[in-house]
């Protein structure tokens, strides 16, 4: 999960240097632990999380 966070970030920067606009988001097999959630959140990460067959968005 931090290897993702840190992934994802990354990329978000290297395209705004690019002059591109992004969203950051990390699609999970089920929910992550409140505390990774929170921090997430806390770095304007969109988290989207496998939910019974289908997928759900669990912060933005």
């Amino acid at each position: 999960m931090r290897t993702a966070i840190g992934q994802v970030l990354d990329y978000a920067h290297i395209g705004a240097k690019a002059g591109l606009q992004s969203t950051p988001v990390i699609v999970l097999p089920g929910e992550p632990e409140s505390d990774l959630l929170e921090l997430m959140t806390s770095l304007s990460i969109t988290v989207v999380a496998r939910d019974h067959g289908g997928f759900r968005v669990l912060a933005n």
